[in-house]
């Protein structure tokens, strides 16, 4: 393997599933059997600083196996599905530089179709529209920004939950680039992936069993200090609004914080949130197309996997 290596023979290889199937673990074997490098794969663990809300690995096994696009961002700052296609490929082709093989592990399933269908001319994060919508969204809520955008892209609009700010602006700005709809400006930049991309898929044979070890999950974040480390990000920058915010257990903590939810709810708001958010994965997961399926509860699944990918 040699950097010389033409873009469309370089195999990416896949681990992709549900939160909580065990995606990082299965990873760091699979990385300690063959010279892998890790790309990160979740939204959320781009930001500094969401380290135990967000289940990063631990600095000594990123130390063990080199892992990329962790700890890239600060909380303020947006991430876009474009941009994680555009960094991930100049990391895979810098792996192959290298002799190694490039391994994507994550649950953020829209970051793998935007670098398989190549999907990266999108328009920028415009701030100064976020701040116009934002202060929208101060004097009338979300539903009217929702609302706005079903005028211009009832499609995208319907996709979307009315209180999922982020998105609904995201729409908008994809929009007002180009005056396309969001699925017709997507379906103009669709082409060849410059990578083979090698896709195994942990599923969820027991989802009871998986909301009850989510659940144990849940407390032993918080026993670890998750919300210790939301106070730490608000003291950085408080803002309510910001990307990094609207994760799966920080808003929870979040509302702890203002005195909206008590204590006693917490766990139990955060392991809802989190079964609810894994239902949504499974959908979308369930769509991936050339993906070979694990039971995330398989014990031979390292085995397995090597054994499809390297036959």
């Amino acid at each position: 393997m040699n950097s010389s290596t033409p873009s469309a023979s370089k195999k990416v290889y896949c681990l992709m599933g549900p939160t909580g199937t065990g995606k990082s673990g299965v990873a760091i074997e699979l990385a300690r059997s063959r010279p892998f490098e890790i790309i990160n794969c979740d939204s959320m663990q781009v930001y500094r600083g969401l380290d135990v809300g967000t289940a990063k690995v631990s600095q000594a096994l990123q130390n063990e196996i080199p892992h990329h696009l962790l700890d890239i961002r600060n909380p303020e700052d947006p991430y876009s599905a474009a941009d994680f296609a555009l960094d991930a490929k100049q990391c895979i082709n810098e792996i192959y530089a290298r002799g190694h093989l490039p391994l994507l592990v994550g649950g953020t399933g829209l970051y793998f179709r935007f670098l398989e269908n190549g999907y990266t001319n999108l328009p920028k994060v415009n701030k100064s529209l976020r701040a116009h919508y934002e202060s929208i969204r101060e004097q009338h809520g979300n539903l009217a920004i929702w609302e706005h955008l079903n005028t211009l892209d009832s499609a995208a609009a319907k996709s979307i939950d009315p209180n999922d700010f982020i998105r609904i602006v995201r729409s908008i700005e994809i929009y007002e680039s180009n005056q396309k709809s969001k699925l017709d400006t997507y379906g103009s930049q669709v082409k060849q992936s410059d990578f083979v991309m090698v896709k195994s898929l942990l599923t969820v044979p027991d989802r009871e069993a998986l909301k009850l070890s989510n659940r144990e999950r849940t407390r032993d974040m918080l026993s670890n200090g998750w919300i210790d480390e939301v106070v730490a990000c608000l003291a950085i920058q408080n803002d309510r609004s910001l990307p990094a915010s609207k994760a799966v257990g920080y808003r929870q903590i979040l509302k702890y914080l203002d005195n909206q939810i008590p204590l006693d709810e917490l766990e139990q708001l955060i392991s809802h949130a989190t079964n609810q958010y894994m239902k949504r994965q499974i959908t979308w997961f369930s769509n991936e197309q050339n993906a070979i399926t694990y039971s995330y509860m398989s014990s031979s699944i390292v085995r397995d996997i090597l054994k499809q990918w390297f036959v």
